[in-house]
C-alpha cells in the first residue's frame, strides 16, 4: 500500500502539474526557507524576495517549491502511524475546491490526503497548532495548515513532549475562567487537569452563562491584538480593568452576548480609566507597558 502511495505521488507531481492560478486571494504567499509567510508580514519586515523565473508567476513558484517539499514529506511518511483516510480516493468535493483555488491536476490522481494537504497550503495554521509550536519554540512566523501538522505531529510523536505538553502550565485566561465561574484555583494545576476541570464545570452551568464567557475570553482575545488596539484607539490593559470594565456593563443590564461589544467594551474601559487612551501615533511604539 505504502509503495502505491508513493509511487501514485511521484508519478503525479514528478510530471508536469498545472497550478493556475488565476484567481488572487487575499492572503498571498511567498515560499521562503521551506515555508509559506504572508507577503504582508514580509512586506512589514522588509524581507520580501521575490522568486522569478520564466514562464511562471511568483505565485506559481511558491506553490510548486511546496508541492516540492511535500513529495519529500510523502516519501518518508510511516504508513502505520496515518489513518486509512489518507489513502481513500480523492474526493470530487476536494477536487472543486481545489478548482477554486486555482489548483488543477492535469495527469494522475491523488488521495484524500494528498488533496488535504494541496488545500491546507492555503491556509494559516490554526491556533492549536500555533500553541503547540510556539510552546515548543518552533514558531517562527506565519506558516500554514499542511506544514504546521507535519511539524506537530512530529513532537508529538515524542513522549517527553507529550507529557510536556499536557502538563504546562495554565495560561492567565485559564485562571480567568475559574474565577469566573466561582471555581477555586488548585496550586500548581497543570493544563490537564485543568481542561478536566473545565469540562466538569462546563457540563454543570447554564447556556446562557457558557455564552457569557465565550463573549468575555474573545473581548480580551481581540484586545490582546496590538493591531485591534490600535484600530480601536486603546493602550494595553490588564486582565483586572478588562474584567472591571466587562463588569461595569453587564451590572448596566448588558449581560448578553449581543449587548456586550468590542466597542461598548473600549468606550467604557476609556471612560473608566482615561489614561488607556492613545493620544499619539507613539503611543504604538510603547505598547508593552500594560494600564
Amino acid at each position: 500500500m505504502m509503495e502505491v502511495f508513493i509511487f501514485f505521488s511521484l508519478i503525479v507531481f514528478a510530471s508536469v502539474i498545472a497550478l493556475i492560478c488565476e484567481k488572487k486571494r487575499e492572503a498571498r504567499f511567498l515560499y521562503r526557507e521551506g515555508l509559506f509567510i504572508q507577503e504582508d508580514v514580509l512586506e512589514k519586515n522588509r524581507e520580501i524576495k521575490y522568486i522569478q523565473s520564466e514562464g511562471f508567476s511568483k505565485e506559481e513558484i511558491c506553490i510548486k517549491n511546496a508541492v516540492t517539499k511535500l513529495r519529500k514529506i510523502w516519501s518518508e511518511v510511516n504508513e502505520d502511524k496515518l489513518p486509512k483516510w489518507i489513502f481513500d480516493e480523492v474526493t470530487s468535493k476536494q477536487l472543486d475546491y481545489l478548482s477554486h483555488l486555482g489548483i488543477e491536476i492535469t495527469f494522475g490522481t491523488i488521495t484524500k490526503g494528498q488533496a488535504s494537504d494541496l488545500i491546507g497550503l492555503f491556509h494559516e495554521e490554526n491556533d492549536y497548532q500555533f500553541e503547540i509550536l510556539n510552546f515548543f519554540r518552533k514558531y517562527k512566523g506565519p506558516t500554514n495548515q499542511t506544514f504546521a501538522k507535519y511539524v506537530v505531529d512530529e513532537l508529538m510523536s515524542n513522549e517527553s513532549n507529550r507529557k510536556a505538553w499536557e502538563n504546562r502550565p495554565i495560561l492567565m485566561i485559564n485562571k480567568e475562567f475559574l474565577r469566573f465561574f466561582g471555581a477555586k484555583n488548585p496550586k500548581n494545576i497543570t493544563m490537564k487537569k485543568f481542561l478536566e476541570l473545565r469540562l466538569n464545570i462546563e457540563q454543570k452551568v447554564s447556556q446562557e452563562k457558557l455564552d457569557q464567557w465565550q463573549a468575555f475570553e474573545d473581548g480580551w482575545g481581540d484586545l490582546s491584538c496590538s493591531e485591534v488596539r490600535s484600530d480601536y484607539g486603546i493602550k494595553k490593559i490588564s486582565m483586572a480593568r478588562y474584567r472591571t470594565g466587562w463588569e461595569k456593563l453587564a451590572s448596566d443590564g448588558m449581560g448578553g452576548t449581543e449587548d456586550i461589544t468590542l466597542d461598548k467594551i473600549c468606550d467604557v474601559l476609556i471612560d473608566m480609566y482615561p489614561q488607556l487612551r492613545r493620544k499619539s501615533s507613539e503611543d504604538s511604539l510603547r505598547d508593552d507597558t500594560v494600564f
